[in-house]
């Protein structure tokens, strides 16, 4: 299968969330819980496409890593679903190269699920399972962490956290039509490489 390379930053959901009025569950993440990176990987769409899926699937990453939460009473793994219209999307990848190495550990070896445009714990790392589904995904993650809950008193509308918001703006003159280093592009945001 051939590969693709895009220049792509993550931003955690909970960057800068130390300063959120009222103060909100989770790591006080404050300024910097945001990276860029250059990833190469296979199109999950090319994958996808192989094992002719239907069009009413949606689609669960499960990592490697478990653990315990306070509000369940087994071991669980860490795990994510796309609606199919993102995982089709062509810049959605199945990672194995970092900044031009084998993914390091810490980044999600051997395989890590980059998702662009969305926050990065959509990107699932260490991946271990994919599964397609006709079936509403409500693991822990994606139902009771990271949610947007519209309503301060109740649970009504509900859903998962996506797409990331504009965080900061900046403005530069040209941006360079090759691939390079976070620093060589002068600004964060997806670019695929040719």
């Amino acid at each position: 299968m051939p590969s693709t390379t895009l220049i792509d930053p993550l931003e955690y959901a909970g960057n800068q969330r130390a300063k959120f009025t009222p103060p909100t569950f989770g790591e006080q993440w404050e300024s910097g819980a945001i990276s860029q990176g250059k990833w190469t990987g296979i199109p999950l769409k090319d994958i996808l496409t192989l094992a002719k899926i239907h069009r009413k699937a949606e689609v669960i990453f499960i990592g490697a890593d478990a653990g315990t939460r306070d509000d369940m009473n087994s071991l669980f793994y860490y795990a994510r679903s796309l609606p199919l219209h993102k995982a089709m999307h062509p810049d959605t990848i199945i990672a194995y190269e970092y900044n031009g190495s084998p993914l390091p550990l810490k980044r999600g070896f051997p395989f890590r699920l980059i998702v662009p445009q969305w926050y990065a714990m959509a990107s699932v790392k260490w991946l271990k399972y994919i599964i397609v589904t006709d079936q509403p995904f409500t693991g822990p993650f994606q139902s009771i962490d990271y949610v947007y809950y519209p309503h301060p008193n109740n649970d009504e509308g509900k859903m998962p956290i996506t797409t990331m918001n504009v965080n900061s703006l900046a403005a530069v003159h040209s941006l360079s039509h090759r691939c390079g280093t976070a620093k060589d592009m002068g600004i964060m945001r997806s670019k695929r490489c040719t």
